[in-house]
Parts: structure tokens; C-alpha cells; sequence
């Protein structure tokens, strides 16, 4: 047994050895070059329009889902993203490892101005006078 042992630590490969068996005529299968071919690269007719047309800032004012200037901007303890701009709109995002940011839900307010009268005297009844589809409602007192 000892003299198999003997026998098999002299039939090692040194270091030396090891490293001149790993040369470039040893290579089994394509060269990388050979295993991938370049993809062709798909070319807009108006790139350099886009490129030049590109934000290159750092942090944004305007949004481009809102269309106005965001005011205020939410994030809550279950991962949603609350945004709203000063055009009364609140958008809320949700917020997650796989997909990022994803759009949820879009509430626009009024901003009408509303109007206060005083009036001399108290009105017995109110009714809003409108038909479907009308831009404007008016109140009969």
C-alpha cells in the first residue's frame, strides 16, 4: 500500500506543468468571438432629435406623468408613492423589488372657484339646475 502511494504522488503534475497544459491550441469548442455573433443595432430615424431633446439634470420640477408641477409627494409604511401638483391632481404609485415604481390610481379635484353669496334673506328651498353633460351647474334658491 505504501509503495502505490509512493507511485501515485510521483505521477502528479507540478504547478509548472499545469500551467504550460493550458495554452490556446487546448481549447475545446467555438472561440468566443465565434460563439456570439454582434447583434445589428436597430437605428431610429430621428435619434439624434431624442438624444438632443433629453432632460440631463440631476432632479426634476415637472414631472412627465403630471402635467404640472408636483407640490407634494408621500411615501407611506406599506411601499405606495402619493403625488399630487398644483393642477389638482393625485396620483398614487406602488412601490416594489420587482417591477419598481408602478402606476396605481389617478384622482383629479376641482379647482373651481366656489362661490359665497350673502343673501338678505333665507332661501325655503335649494335645487341644482342642470341637464347631463352640462359644463356649468347653477342652484335655484
Amino acid at each position: 500500500m505504501i509503495a502505490n502511494l509512493k507511485m501515485s504522488e510521483s505521477n502528479k503534475r507540478t504547478a509548472e506543468e499545469d500551467e504550460s497544459c493550458e495554452t490556446a491550441d487546448e481549447w475545446i469548442g467555438p472561440m468566443p468571438n465565434e460563439a456570439s455573433k454582434p447583434k445589428k443595432r436597430k437605428v431610429l430615424q430621428y435619434e439624434q432629435v431624442y438624444i438632443d431633446n433629453m432632460p440631463s439634470s440631476e432632479s426634476y420640477e415637472k414631472s412627465y406623468m403630471h402635467r404640472d408641477t408636483i407640490t407634494h409627494l408621500v411615501l407611506t409604511k406599506t411601499n405606495f408613492i402619493i403625488t399630487a401638483s398644483c393642477d389638482g391632481n393625485v396620483k398614487f404609485w406602488k412601490k416594489s423589488s420587482e417591477h419598481g415604481i408602478e402606476f396605481v390610481k389617478h384622482f383629479r379635484s376641482h379647482l373651481d372657484m366656489i362661490n359665497m353669496i350673502k343673501l338678505t334673506y333665507v332661501p325655503n328651498t335649494c335645487c341644482w339646475i342642470y341637464s347631463p353633460g352640462d359644463a356649468v351647474a347653477a342652484v335655484a334658491l
